[in-house]
């Protein structure tokens, strides 16, 4: 009967330890913040940039995009990897490089659903994405460059899809009433009443440089030269006033940060995310407010080299 007492006891401190060490750590753990996510950052403020041209003089420059580090106050990270869908190869190539580095890397791509993603290799990748990739293949050839699809091997074992399927955004698209035709109008109605304004000669400068002998050096020029600004107008079709913002944009950040918020809390330690740059700096502001992580360092890619 004593033994019994005794054993019953001891059960009774046992649990009573434990309870107090969950009590603790409740109290240790920061309203309102997931396991493995820091309290939101609110110290530094959203201002990166993820594209710029650097002009060299001659007609020579270099565009860039940016690998923008954020580091949780556990040493996990997260890489913002600023993405322009047509590139010189070696660009590729150092990416690609660096893509096997990372526990996961978290790329964009609307698909059908349950469609494995493309193979690099311009003969093997399939023709996705409709007019848009249409054009941009267009575009690689006539400058000589590389289309980001048939670049990078997307079935590299840590490549994980953090986008909206083909059916899921078509149907948020239409549910907002978002058309591309109504979003080109969009992009021209703040080009004109904004300060991301494009060269009033450019389609002078353009149609001169289809007819020049450098031809294609030409046209990377002036094109390199513009792609900021578009990129800029792009990343402001984020959140307004009485406005979540667009599908094309704003719903698929919201569905990155849904598997980002995912790889953070299983443990991955080294994440990579491959998007847009135009996604970009609403994603740094997601970070630092629904992650907390804080920016450490920035490098630069050489995307496009005009000699």
């Amino acid at each position: 009967m004593i033994r019994w007492a005794s054993r019953c006891a001891a059960a009774h401190r046992h649990t009573a330890v434990t309870l107090l060490a969950l009590l603790a750590a409740a109290c240790r753990a920061e309203p309102g913040t997931d396991p493995g996510h820091d309290p939101p950052n609110t110290t530094q403020t959203a201002d990166t940039e993820f594209l710029r041209f650097t002009d060299l003089g001659a007609g020579r420059g270099l565009l860039e995009t940016a690998v923008v580090r954020y580091v949780g106050r556990s040493g996990a990270f997260i890489d913002l990897i600023g993405a322009v869908h047509i590139a010189d190869r070696d660009y590729y190539r150092r990416l690609q490089a660096r893509f096997g580095s990372y526990d996961a890397l978290l790329y964009e791509l609307v698909k059908p659903a349950g469609t494995p993603p493309p193979s690099a290799g311009a003969d093997r990748a399939p023709r996705a994405g409709g007019v848009v990739s249409a054009f941009q293949r267009m575009l690689r050839n006539v400058l000589g460059l590389e289309f980001q699809l048939d670049a990078v091997d997307y079935r590299a074992p840590n490549f994980v899809h953090a986008d909206l399927d083909t059916a899921t955004f078509t149907r948020m698209s239409k549910d907002k009433g978002e058309t591309l035709l109504g979003l080109m109008f969009e992009l021209a109605k703040r080009q004109l009443a904004g300060s991301q304004r494009t060269d009033p000669g450019l389609g002078l400068g353009l149609l001169a440089a289809l007819f020049a002998p450098d031809r294609e050096k030409r046209l990377k020029y002036l094109l390199a030269r513009e792609l900021p600004k578009l990129e800029g107008l792009l990343a402001g079709l984020g959140p307004r006033e009485g406005d979540g913002g667009s599908v094309l944009l704003i719903g698929r950040n919201r569905r990155l940060m849904e598997v980002l918020r995912a790889r953070v809390r299983r443990g991955d330690r080294r994440i990579g995310v491959f998007f847009g740059a135009a996604h970009l700096p609403d994603v740094e502001q997601r970070i630092f407010s629904e992650i907390g992580f804080r920016r450490t360092s920035i490098t630069w890619e050489k995307a496009w080299t005009i000699e």
